[in-house]
């Protein structure tokens, strides 16, 4: 359970094999995705975790990977939550929606003008705190294939041009 020590800080190549195992254990899959080093090296992209004495959540955000088919989704302008998971001890807690927000800030500070995030049809804890901080549900669906298998996710965008 987490104490008054908790912190958020951008990630280094030398928490990969920790943020792996975040990422594990909140989609409950020992199956790997890409590991996270290649986007820790990546120009444009931010990853932040946040931790108590080792890490339990993190959000990685940068430029758009899949734009969505609109004319307001298709330029340089929009970034995207690339990945964004808490483990699931650390549910319930408001640590989530600080990693979203910490994540949009990046952006904001980044010069983006919207934010995306792609949220599995089942992610129904994930969607609770992305309507709350103002997204709203684009209408754009796409088929997410991974080593984890096949599944359907949609679009999710926050204008941020108000943003702070």
């Amino acid at each position: 359970m987490p104490g008054l020590s908790v912190g958020i800080r951008r990630a280094t190549i030398n928490d990969v094999a920790e943020l792996n195992h975040v990422r594990a254990m909140a989609i409950g899959s020992k199956v790997a995705r890409e590991d996270l080093r290649t986007r820790i090296d990546a120009a444009n992209v931010f990853t932040y975790l946040a931790e108590e004495d080792t890490p339990f959540g993190f959000v990685t955000v940068g430029t758009a990977e899949a734009l969505v088919q609109s004319a307001e989704a298709l330029d340089d302008a929009t970034g995207e939550i690339l990945e964004w998971y808490l483990r699931p001890e650390f549910w319930h807690l408001g640590f989530g929606a600080k990693l979203l927000v910490h994540g949009l800030s990046v952006l904001k500070r980044r010069m983006y003008e919207r934010a995306i995030i792609w949220l599995p049809e089942k992610a129904g804890r994930a969607e609770t705190i992305t309507l709350r901080l103002g997204f709203e549900h684009h209408g754009a669906e796409k088929i997410v294939n991974d080593s984890a298998g096949s599944h359907s996710a949609h679009a999710l965008i926050k204008d941020l041009s108000e943003y702070f």
